[in-house]
Formats: structure tokens, sequence, C-alpha cells
């Protein structure tokens, strides 16, 4: 967990240290984008930004009723997560950072995890074709990276290639 601005210069030196191929920031409560921005900076990779929202609505009636205002506030942070939302895609907008962002209910469905799991399969295809040994002379086309995830045989060409596709359109 990152909550400090000491926090953020270790976090993002880590991420560089350890090659890590991809960050999935998930904003469980209010979180200012001048701790978020600076771990992303320094890591200098990729960035998916899980907006997951814990239930649907606050149910007012019940909150209201509450006599005790610690625990309204912390009832009110725990359906506060997608409000810090615009405010760090912005940051990240003016910095020129590249994110996607996952936006769905955190117990609900499987939409979000399923595309979740996709960029993290992507990352793993664009690591699998950094470290490999095979060259490639001219422009690559998509034709191009068919056969080779083909000749590699890390995945199935059907559904490599299209995470591939997805991972270099996100890169540029």
């Amino acid at each position: 967990m990152i909550d400090t601005s000491q926090k953020e210069m270790e976090g993002g030196y880590q991420f560089s240290k350890v090659h890590v191929d991809i960050i999935l920031l998930y904003i469980f409560t209010y979180a200012l984008s001048s701790i978020v921005l600076p771990v992303v900076q320094r890591a200098k990779i990729p960035m998916i930004i899980l907006n997951l929202a814990a239930k649907a609505a606050i149910d007012y009636k019940s909150f209201s009723a509450k006599n005790d205002r610690t625990k309204m506030t912390g009832e009110w942070l725990f359906y506060y997560s997608a409000c810090p939302m615009p405010e760090i895609a912005y940051a990240f907008k003016r910095a020129r950072i590249k994110f996607h962002q996952v936006t769905s209910m955190l117990n609900e469905g499987e939409e979000c995890w399923d595309e979740t799991g996709e960029w993290i399969e992507a990352a793993k295809v664009a690591n699998i074709m950094a470290h490999n040994r095979l060259g490639v002379r001219g422009n690559t086309t998509p034709v191009c990276w068919i056969f080779i995830l083909t000749l590699h045989n890390r995945l199935q060409p059907s559904e490599g290639i299209l995470k591939l596709l997805k991972w270099i359109n996100y890169l540029h």
C-alpha cells in the first residue's frame, strides 16, 4: 500500500527495479493524484486503473441514522472509490502517461475480471516477445506477428495475436 509521499518514491523505484510489466492500480477509497502520479512516473510501465465500486449505491437511510461520525466517515469512504478517478485520469493525461481504466462493480459480474485478465495476458505476451530470440527485419504487420506467435508457440495464435495487437496499440 502506497499512501504517503515517502512510499510513492520507494514504490516507483521498486516497480522499476524488479522489472514489473504492468501496474494494476485499485483505488479503494479517496486517493490524491499527487500520491499516485509519482509512482507511475518513476515506474515507467503500463498502467491499468481498476475503478471498482463496492456496491451500486450507499444506503442513505441507514447511513443518516448513524449517530457516530467516525462510522459515517468510514462508510462514506467505502463508497468513495470512484470519486478520485477523474482527478487521477486528468493528472495522467497531463503527464502523458498512457493508462486504461476498467470500471465495474467489485463483486458483480465477471466482465471486469475478464478484461483485467486480458491486460495481464497482454503484458505476458509483450514480455515474451521482448525477450525472445527471434529477429524480424523490415516492417512488421499483423500477419507477421501471427507467424511469429505461431512459431514461438507460447500461446494459441488466435488469442495471442489479439492480445499482442491490443498491447501494441496501447503502447503506441
